[in-house]
């Protein structure tokens, strides 16, 4: 559960959410978000799927111990490699450029992900007009 908890903390700063956010799109208050953290309180299920939710991430990527250090460096590549692992902020993380950069990648992604539609749709319509010229 340390690792899960963890996790979410880092996401949290990554996308620039305070206590505050959080606890506001849970529907609960600052104290009870924060003994989630402090991992004071059971997570439930459903509550780690509205934190994913809120972290625009998925339940499964939380919980994923193995897979998680992969994701973290997929974000932004060298930004943040080390933000898992270094709990002492010797190299604090402008999270604010974090937060811009991971932004800018989900537009990036969102458009790849209509671009890929767009051909995959032209290819189909391509396909039917050669099923009707047969």
């Amino acid at each position: 559960m340390k690792e899960i908890i963890e996790r979410i903390k880092v996401l949290r700063r990554i996308r620039g959410y305070s206590y505050e956010n959080m606890a506001t799109g849970l529907n609960i208050s600052v104290s009870a978000y924060r003994k989630i953290e402090k991992n004071e309180t059971n997570l439930t299920v459903e509550r780690l799927i509205q934190i994913a939710k809120l972290l625009k991430t998925s339940a499964h990527q939380l919980i994923d111990i193995n897979g998680f250090a992969h994701f973290q460096q997929g974000i932004t590549e060298n930004e943040i490699s080390f933000a898992h692992h270094n709990s002492s902020n010797q190299h604090p993380l402008n999270y604010k450029d974090i937060h811009t950069r991971i932004l800018h990648l989900e537009d990036q992604f969102l458009f790849l992900t209509h671009e890929f539609k767009l051909i995959q749709q032209t290819i189909s319509g391509q396909k039917e007009d050669n099923d009707h010229q047969i």
